[in-house]
């Protein structure tokens, strides 16, 4: 990382964009010419961060375009790079300072991207486009493993951030906002919310202890590099939580059976989890798939849509909330 380029700037917004502007300079139909106009800002701002001129940055296009950041491609000499922007209506969903002080945080771990650039006020980032890399493969035993040994590590780290992940206070959010757009059609739904509220406060009476998460450590933000190296991308919602969130969210995202938990359960405590540690994997498993089942039904009032995802994060919900009464209870028969 280069610590002189990673650090706050004047703040890049395209709602500044006078649309008048964009059409008299380029005498082009508004939208054709509002995409001129901004493609022209972030090369300026790429030949700006790096001090070349603008005729050096070569091969700019889009890379990923969707509600939650547009990404594009770019190259100066033979080195590739990712220009990420957030996308409209994201700074009520992510904190980007929050952001910003967890890439602070854990770059000096050598576990994530190599960041170029950040902007902790408009969340613009730029970091090394690793061409030859993808994800890990959930139905590999070894990546796997490795998936949470990264993880482990990461908790064990002693990174300590300003900032936490409250799974109650986002259910909250998310809960709200869905109600302004009269998003939430779950069957049961009255019920299944009072079973998450009791949840709840069965957490808020456990001793928990707090590690710096990655809150969304899916398969999709560990990358493989071609020499075989992990890293651990996207540190949007990372924060202080309860550690085993992050393996309730990783099994949640590539929707785990309970063998599956288990299997991903052993590799990360390298034996099997105690009484409590399996309780709370089993809440947040619960309150993981309601809350991205209100993720999707906001989604929903974006004009977005996931299938059937919606409804198997609510049935994860209703599931892990039977099994984790269940094993609370005392009438769960697992081999603990």
């Amino acid at each position: 990382m280069n610590a002189d380029r990673f650090k706050q700037t004047e703040e890049f917004n395209n709602k500044d964009i006078n649309q008048k502007e964009i059409t008299r300079t380029y005498n082009l139909p508004l939208d054709k010419a509002y995409k001129e106009y901004s493609n022209a800002k972030i090369l300026s701002k790429i030949s700006s961060i790096f001090h070349v001129n603008k005729n050096r940055i070569k091969e700019f296009k889009p890379l990923d375009l969707g509600m939650t950041n547009d990404s594009f491609l770019f190259k100066i000499d033979d080195k590739e790079y990712i220009y990420r922007i957030p996308g409209e209506g994201t700074d009520e969903l992510v904190n980007r300072r929050d952001e910003y002080r967890n890439y602070q945080a854990v770059i000096p771990l050598g576990i994530t991207e190599n960041v170029i650039f950040m902007d902790p006020k408009t969340g613009v980032k730029i970091s090394e486009y690793e061409s030859k890399s993808r994800s890990a493969d959930v139905d590999d035993v070894e990546e796997l493993k490795r998936c949470m040994e990264i993880i482990r590590s990461l908790h064990n780290s002693n990174i300590r951030v300003p900032h936490s992940f409250n799974i109650e206070k986002n259910i909250l959010f998310y809960e709200n906002i869905c109600r302004r757009g009269d998003a939430i059609q779950l069957e049961d739904y009255s019920k299944v919310r009072s079973k998450m509220g009791e949840l709840i406060s069965i957490l808020k009476d456990m001793d928990i202890p707090i590690k710096f998460c990655h809150i969304d450590p899916n398969c999709d933000n560990f990358l493989v590099l071609p020499n075989g190296e992990f890293k651990l991308i996207d540190w949007e919602y990372a924060g202080m939580c309860d550690p085993v969130i992050d393996i309730a969210m990783f099994a949640l995202y590539s929707e785990f059976d309970e063998d599956r938990l288990e299997d991903i359960m052993g590799y990360y405590f390298e034996g099997k989890p105690d009484f409590g540690e399996r309780i709370r994997i089993y809440i947040y498993m619960a309150l993981g798939g309601f809350l991205w089942a209100l993720w999707a039904a906001y989604k929903q009032v974006l004009g977005i849509t996931f299938g059937d995802y919606m409804l198997k994060m609510y049935q994860y919900a209703r599931d892990y909330c039977k099994k984790a009464m269940n094993l609370i209870r005392g009438v769960d028969s697992i081999g603990i």
